[in-house]
Order: structure tokens, then sequence, then C-alpha cells
């Protein structure tokens, strides 16, 4: 089979279409019957001759006309008809009457061909029929076919050879007839293009529902607007605007239009569901089956409309996108309905399609998602939401609601339910960014799965615990005072605080600006460690230590380091002290040993000068 299709060119070299008739010659001794097709009838023992010649005088002209026939098809009816015949005296006689061969010579010339064909005895010979059928036909050609005389399994075989074309050549099926034959009355040559239509309107459809693309459907559609059939009927017709209705709907699905406007999903889908006819002006017959399978396809999105809160949405139509391999639409709507349920949980009372409300939200959700050791301390988110609540160019009240969502989301979460959002987030910009960043990262397939299920698995504690969840202005109280009182104090050293002894948190409590001590383990630091290396680290240090605005803060440890990091806070003008501690030593004395002790006590913090 070649699957390099056979191209006639004008003379500037661009592809030309062509007007072919493709046509089937059986074995048969076929009796003289009266063909009609529209208001022609022409009388004659082939169906083909009765065609061509009722086409002919409608003005409808082929460029090639095709004749399929096996050896034996082509020895009873090609060069001569021969056929039996009772004389009148009961004897059988054979006669002989032109065949289809003569016909073409004199009304079609240079136009038509006969290809052989094999029997089809076996599978080989049936693909290598579909071969033939296939090769015969060239580039964008325009087909007109005749299956009346196809033996067995040989009409079938046109459906998937047509589709075939369809595909590798963008063939259009102009005509698809057959001749009802009806002994001694008028035969009718029928129009089955229709089925061809409901087999693609059908494939249409799996299309859409596979894709969201629903451009073949709406192609289809908008081509039947006009269309008239070989005997000059037309066919069914598309409603006015059911094309472009289709369209809408398949950009809202491809572009993630998830909110509230006009050209949202939601929207788009009950506009096309409240046309209730897809296809007018036929049969009812044939609206029906046309009908059934456009609003089978778009049935495939019905469940994303179903939703009583807009996060609903968001994860009904992650779901739709994973099961259709849609990821980078699974990773954005993920994304946004993360956004969306935090707005509406943490700041019922706006409107969580507000873009600033949106940013704010999701500077808490990112602050959160971090690897354990980068997150901030309370006074860390404290000093964020500050960020948010002083900023001049919001004003009071958005500042003061944009805050209290802050800090109602950072108190209330746990930071491990939400890790991995880090990962979902990174994705999703990769794959916006087409990968050309230079933190680009390789995006799994199957991770949007895992994201889903983590992100269900946070909604579903938030909602648990919902009562967990401070007021409003329990939230700005907090950062209020936060405000007025000064940092925490910050332990900076081996030695967790929930060790310390009461003397020693009673002094640290004393110097925290809120009455909180926040810990930050120090790093461990190898002797062998460069003073560059020392450097960089404690500049990391301290810009932590200094995002959490302290009140003051104890450093301990590894001296080399201790000494840079005190030292970059004096220039940050931050106040930094050492724990004093008094050395009591006990003995033992026993039978056989003496058993020395040590305890230290502390006795207060001083200020390094």
């Amino acid at each position: 089979m070649n699957t390099n299709s056979k191209e006639s060119k004008t003379p500037m070299g661009e592809l030309k279409m062509s007007k072919i008739f493709l046509t089937i010659v059986g074995k048969g001794v076929y009796q003289p019957t009266k063909y009609r097709l529209g208001d022609k009838v022409y009388e004659n023992r082939f169906v083909q001759k009765s065609i061509l010649k009722i086409l002919s005088e409608k003005g409808e002209e082929f460029d090639k006309i095709i004749f399929f026939l096996t050896d034996e098809a082509k020895e009873v009816n090609w060069d001569k008809y021969i056929r039996t015949a009772t004389d009148k005296n009961g004897e059988k006689i054979i006669i002989e009457d032109e065949g289809l061969k003569p016909f073409l010579e004199a009304n079609f010339k240079g136009k038509y061909q006969d290809v052989q064909i094999c029997f089809g005895d076996n599978e080989d010979e049936l693909l290598e029929m579909f071969g033939t059928m296939y090769d015969a036909i060239g580039e964008e050609d325009e087909i007109t076919f005749d299956i009346t005389h196809g033996f067995r399994f040989i009409p079938f075989l046109f459906f998937p050879v047509m589709s075939y074309a369809k595909e590798l050549k963008n063939v259009t099926i102009k005509s698809i007839l057959y001749g009802l034959y009806k002994n001694g009355e008028e035969s009718d040559i029928i129009e089955l293009k229709k089925y061809d239509n409901i087999l693609s309107c059908a494939n249409a459809a799996h299309n859409f529902i596979c894709s969201g693309n629903s451009a073949e459907i709406a192609e289809l559609i908008s081509r039947k607007r006009d269309e008239k059939t070989i005997d000059g009927k037309k066919e069914l017709i598309g409603s006015d605007n059911v094309s472009q209705k289709l369209k809408k709907l398949t950009y809202a699905l491809l572009t993630c239009q998830g909110g509230d406007c006009d050209d949202a999903i939601p929207k788009q889908l009950n506009k096309i569901k409240n046309s209730k006819h897809k296809i007018t002006k036929g049969s009812a017959a044939e609206t029906e089956i046309f009908n059934n399978i456009i609003n089978h396809a778009i049935d495939s999105v019905d469940e994303l409309n179903r939703s009583e809160e807009p996060y609903d949405l968001g994860l009904n139509a992650v779901k739709w996108y994973m099961e259709r391999g849609l990821i980078l639409q699974a990773y954005t709507a993920l994304k946004e309905c993360v956004t969306t349920f935090f707005c509406c949980k943490y700041a019922h009372n706006s409107n969580y399609l507000d873009r600033e409300l949106r940013e704010n939200v999701d500077r808490a959700i990112n602050s959160l998602a971090v690897n354990k050791n980068e997150r901030l301390t309370i006074s860390g988110y404290m000093n964020k939401a500050l960020e948010i609540f002083n900023d001049p160019k919001l004003s009071p009240d958005s500042s003061e609601k944009y805050a209290a969502a802050f800090v109602k989301i950072v108190k209330h979460i746990d930071p491990e339910k939400i890790e991995y959002y880090r990962n979902l987030r990174d994705s999703r910009n990769c794959m916006n960014h087409f990968g050309m960043r230079k933190s680009s990262m390789f995006v799994k397939m199957d991770d949007i799965s895992s994201h889903y299920k983590h992100t269900l698995e946070l909604f579903a504690d938030i909602e648990n615990r919902t009562g967990e969840i401070i007021t409003d202005e329990e939230a700005l109280n907090m950062l209020k005072s936060y405000s007025k009182s000064g940092g925490a104090f910050v332990n900076f050293s081996n030695h967790p605080s929930e060790k310390w002894c009461k003397k020693q948190l009673m002094a640290a409590r004393e110097l925290s600006g809120n009455g909180q001590i926040e810990d930050i383990q120090f790093p461990v630091i190898s002797a062998d460690a460069t003073e560059e290396e020392i450097d960089r680290t404690a500049k990391k240090c301290a810009e932590q230590i200094a995002e959490m605005n302290p009140s003051a803060v104890m450093c301990m440890g590894e001296f080399g380091l201790c000494f840079k990091v005190v030292e970059l806070l004096h220039n940050k003008g931050i106040k930094t002290v050492y724990s004093c501690s008094e050395r009591q030593a006990t003995e033992i004395i026993t039978e056989t040993a003496v058993e020395k002790t040590s305890v230290f006590s502390f006795v207060k913090f001083r200020k390094y000068s």
C-alpha cells in the first residue's frame, strides 16, 4: 500500500483537488432496471451507466472514474455483457451485449480506468484489497462512491478505507450511492452519505469526550448548514449558533476559565445545554440520531457544572483534566483551586476573585509550603503579615482584611499537610514558562494525581478543624499586639528552650517583646570549614534571624560563626546576649570510687558588647 498520495498539480505547481467516481463491478448477470436519481430516470442493466448518465445530465463532471473489478467480473461484464436466456423453444442460449468498457470509451474516454482487485479469500487478500482501493485515491480528492454491486464485505471495507484516506490524504466524501433493485419497477438510487456523517459525528464526539476539543463537531455542524447532496437535497442543517457555542465551550475548557465571567466553563456549558436542538431541519429520525451524539459529548462535561462552592468546580475540573491527560490544565486548576479554597475559608466575607486578596493568600500559602528547616517562626510570619498591614498601596479596609487572612492561615494550617504545594506550584510554573527558566524542573505526569490526593487531605483537615480558626478580630488584635511589643526572644544555640530551667525561661521572656521564645538550631560547623564558608553561613543565619524582628538574640555555639553572626546582628541594631552560669561540683565517695558531678545553674543573660 502506498501512503504517498497521487498528486495532480496546476501549472503553478499547486495541488489540485480531483473529483473522482469510484464503483465496484460484480460478476452478476444484471437485469434491465429503471434507476431513478432525483427527478431523472435512466434504464440500463448496469447501475453505473445509469448513475454516470444522470449525473452527466445534471452537470456533474469527474476527473477520474475508477472501476474496481475481479478477474471474474471483468470477464463477464467489462468488454462485453454475457448473460443466459431462453429461446422460443425453451432452450438456454448465451447472449452477448455491450459491457461497461464500450460505454466508457464512448462517453468518458481518457477519464476512466479499471483497477483489478483480488477476490478476498483470506485476510492477506483483504489487506491487499484495502491497499488497492486506498492507492487509487489522491490527495484531497472529492469522492463519489457507488457500492451497489459490492460483493460480500466490500461495501463495509469502503468505510475504513475512507476513514484512513480522510486522515492521511484529507479526502472528502461527496456522495455514497446505492441502487435499490426492484424487479419490474422503478428503482431508487439512494444516498447513504448521512451514515458516513453519523460515523464522523460519533468520532468527533469521542474526540471531544477525550480531549475537550469540539472543533470537529463544530466543523461538522457548520459544514452541514448549506451542503446539498448529489441529488439536490439538503442534508441536516446545524442551528445558527450551536457551532459558536461549542467553540466557546472548548475555549473555556482548554484555557481553564473557571471563574465567574461570561466565558467561564459553567456559563458556557449552560448556554450549550439550553440549546435544545443542536441539529435542525432534517427528518425526525436523523435529527434524533445526531442530537443524541452531540448531547452525549456535552454531557461528558456536565460534572463541571455540579458545584455548590467555586473550589468544588476546581476539584471537579482537576479530575476531568487528569482523566484526559490534560496535565497543564490540571495543574493550573488545582493551584487556583487551593487559593480559592483558602480565600473562602479564611476570608469568607470577601470576594474570592479579588486579585489582591488571592495574591496575599498565596503569600501565606507559599510561606508555609517549605521544607521543615526553612519554616519561619511565629515572629517571622507576623513580620510578613505586618508588611501587608502597613502596605501604603492598600486601603485601610483592604490591608486589615488581607493581613487578617494571612494571620489566620499561618496560625491554623498544619505545615506538614501543605508541604507538597511547593512542588505543585513549581511544576505549574515550569510548564507555564515552557521550561525556559534556570530553575526548570522535570515534571512527572503522574505527580498531579499525588498532588490532587494531598489537596483533598488538606481540605479535609481544614474542614475538620474549622472551629479552631480564629476570627478576623482576634487575628488583628494578635498582629497589633505583636507590632506594639516587638518581636520574640530568639534562642540561636544547640540548647532547645524546652529544656531550660524556669529561671532562664523567665529571664528570656523579660527580654522578649511579646513574651515568645523562638528556637533556631545552631548549624553544625566542620573543623575543616573555610573562612569563606563561615561567612556565607553567618550571613544566611543573620538574615533569617533579622526577618523575625527579634527583641533579643541569645547567640551561642561554634566560636567563629558565633562571632560573625553577632557582628552582623549588631550592624542591624539587634540586641545579642549570651547566658551566664555557675558550675556547682559535688563528690560522692563510695566503697569503690569517688563520683564527681557538675551542675550548671543559670544566673543571667549578658549582652555582647
